[in-house]
């Protein structure tokens, strides 16, 4: 599996951009700016995954996914909030699970198996949705917890 790193790599030299072109446009939450070395770091793996803010900065400049990076983070996106049942969490972790492992063997450029490119869980009572948005078209998975 890829790192934070190298995911960002990928992706700032796909968006054609430099580590100066990146850097000078970033902020961090204390509102001190991004320095080249400390982006050099990041992208060579030196330097934990930055806060949140900062991952959705650099989703917005380099055209990925934030949901990718925090995925590559190994972070709960900050939109997926609140104190969920364990068995909620479950399902949702099999669907996921379950989505990425009936993709096959292709490859996105970021390292997700087929074509997943965004994943977003919708929790209520017992049932998850999870929706992955590949490129072409919107496809939807339901599945529902255990009743134990």
């Amino acid at each position: 599996m890829k790192t934070f790193g190298q995911v960002i790599v990928e992706a700032r030299k796909a968006a054609s951009l430099t580590q100066k072109a990146v850097a000078e446009r970033l902020c961090r939450g204390d509102g001190r700016k991004v320095l080249p070395p400390w982006l050099n770091d990041l992208e060579h793996d030196r330097r934990y995954p930055p806060e949140n803010a900062v991952i959705e900065q650099l989703a917005e400049l380099l055209h990925i996914s934030a949901d990718i990076l925090y995925f590559y983070a190994r972070r709960v996106p900050g939109d997926i909030s609140g104190d969920f049942d364990d068995n909620v969490i479950e399902a949702g972790y099999r669907a996921f699970r379950k989505e990425l492992q009936g993709l096959g063997t292709s490859t996105t450029p970021y390292g997700l198996s087929g074509s997943a490119a965004t994943l977003g869980l919708t929790c209520k009572g017992s049932l998850v949705r999870v929706q992955v948005r590949p490129p072409d078209s919107l496809s939807k998975f339901k599945a529902r917890s255990p009743s134990r």
